[in-house]
């Protein structure tokens, strides 16, 4: 994808809209978040630097994926206290 059609997707898909995507997606299938965003980007044919752009401008979807990649043990769990959810 050239860099004037990375920017055009940005511009068209901001932040908010992605993550109502994101979680629409979650909630409608069960997947995981790593799961329907790399759906997300192949469905759209859009590259994954332009979908984790978006991930790291959305502090809910960074906070999700954290906590599920904690829970899979993919990530080293964060020292401090954590809330129930």
């Amino acid at each position: 994808m050239s860099v004037k059609a990375k920017k055009a997707v940005e511009e068209t898909l901001n932040t908010k809209n992605f993550t109502l995507l994101i979680e629409e997606f979650v909630a409608r299938t069960g997947s995981d978040y790593i799961d329907a965003i790399c759906h997300f980007a192949e469905k759209n044919n859009v590259e994954i630097d332009t979908v984790a752009s978006l991930v790291k401008t959305s502090h809910v979807l960074k906070a999700k994926l954290a906590a599920e990649s904690e829970e899979s043990r993919l990530l080293k769990p964060t020292t401090g206290a954590k809330l129930p959810i």
